[in-house]
């Protein structure tokens, strides 16, 4: 007889754990989420001022998968360009992926998004040499914090970028 009720009682358990599952209860889920819900504040015109060169990220969106973005840097006398960006959802996954032409023999490094809210994305890739994580934490319409960081020669290293927005998208 007790075996009987501990059966029941782990039966019951199981289905109330199965009924409270997120697909069951409305809970959206992370991979869930379209790109324009996690991202819809990125497309438009970035900069950061550091001393005498300015740093303008410019972002597009595609399609409902892929957003595009460029990064310059620009000193008092030259404008150089840095590297092209994806913003890409691939099946039920986003990817950030920067390709620098003079890094990493000119080919794009994945980043998969490991975190992501309406205020913050966090994309990590712990196999590249620096940055490991890419962090992009918004703090209002027009302005977000874009943070490299990670591990470079044993050491801890984290770079900020505040920018702010020069022209919607």
């Amino acid at each position: 007889m007790k075996n009987l009720l501990q059966g029941l009682f782990l039966a019951f358990i199981l289905v109330h754990i199965i009924s409270c599952s997120p697909e069951q209860s409305g809970v959206q889920r992370e991979e869930e989420l379209s790109l324009e819900e996690i991202a819809g504040n990125l497309p438009g015109k970035w900069q950061c001022i550091n001393g005498d060169e300015t740093i303008t990220e410019t972002w597009s969106i595609i399609n409902d998968s892929l957003y595009n973005g460029t990064t310059s840097i620009t000193t008092t006398t030259d404008t150089f360009f840095l590297e092209n960006i994806r913003l890409e959802k691939k099946g039920m996954e986003i990817y950030y992926i920067p390709q620098v032409s003079n890094q990493n023999g000119g080919l794009p490094i994945p980043f998969k998004m490991t975190s992501a809210t309406k205020e913050v994305m966090i994309f990590e890739n712990p196999d590249h040499d620096f940055p490991q994580k890419i962090t992009y934490t918004f703090i209002s319409a027009d302005s977000v914090v874009a943070t490299v960081s990670g591990e470079v020669e044993n050491r801890k290293e984290e770079r900020k970028f505040e920018m702010h927005r020069i022209t919607p998208h």
